[in-house]
């Protein structure tokens, strides 16, 4: 995944391209949800998560649209911490 432009911004669009390893395409899998960001290493099943880009931003992954049955897009935003 990589933010496009490597723009951190809210709203800006999540693409698929060709790992050049830089901020915009580390992303981490964050499960604290209710406070403060803790950096999470280990996925765990059935408890809520969000994905956060390891830019300065520390913007989340959110699914903005659903294109069709199997097309979604992807943006970032500023973590809402409402789940």
């Amino acid at each position: 995944m990589d933010v496009a432009g490597g723009r951190d911004v809210d709203a800006q669009h999540v693409i698929m391209w060709n790992c050049h390893n830089g901020a915009n395409q580390r992303f981490e899998v964050d499960y604290n949800i209710q406070k403060k960001l803790v950096k999470s290493t280990n996925l765990q099943p059935n408890k809520p998560f969000f994905i956060q880009s390891r830019m300065s931003g520390g913007r989340v992954l959110y699914l903005a649209e659903k294109l069709d049955k199997d097309q979604h897009q992807i943006k970032i935003r500023k973590p809402q911490h409402q789940w």
